[in-house]
């Protein structure tokens, strides 16, 4: 069973790959709580088609993916790191963890950590409209 730590269905995407595979799945975010009594977790989303269902509850999952990113609100931060603290505590593995994420969702900066690495990457410019048209000019897709 396979978790999600995501914003309201924002990784559609990846439990539509789960589900293509046979992986059951499903988005836990700020709004989820863990009921260790029950070994479940309560208020959770999966998708079914194009469709989206709010579920009671699920068993506790084998993973999390964590795409749990709650930039703008503090509250929902500290809810989503309270569970994710608990779902740690009781054994449960992350893959992708937030604390790793900061170099990743900066695209210049991990540009430049592969360059510096010799790492083969596709060009990369700060966004400037003089920029924009070069790189227009020289790819056929961007």
């Amino acid at each position: 069973m396979l978790a999600v730590f995501a914003t309201h269905r924002s990784r559609a995407g990846l439990l539509d790959k789960a589900n293509e595979l046979n992986i059951a799945s499903y988005i836990v975010n700020w709004q989820s709580k863990v009921d260790l009594k029950n070994n479940c977790i309560k208020n959770v989303w999966i998708r079914a088609g194009n469709q989206w269902f709010r579920l009671k509850k699920r068993p506790l999952p084998d993973v999390i993916y964590d795409f749990g990113v709650y930039k703008n609100s503090r509250k929902r931060k500290e809810k989503v790191n309270s569970l994710k603290e608990q779902l740690s505590n009781i054994g449960i593995p992350f893959i992708n963890p937030e604390e790793a994420m900061g170099v990743v969702n900066n695209k210049l900066g991990f540009a430049q950590l592969m360059q510096n690495n010799q790492i083969a990457h596709p060009e990369t410019k700060k966004y400037k409209k003089s920029n924009l048209k070069k790189m227009i000019a020289k790819h056929e897709l961007l």
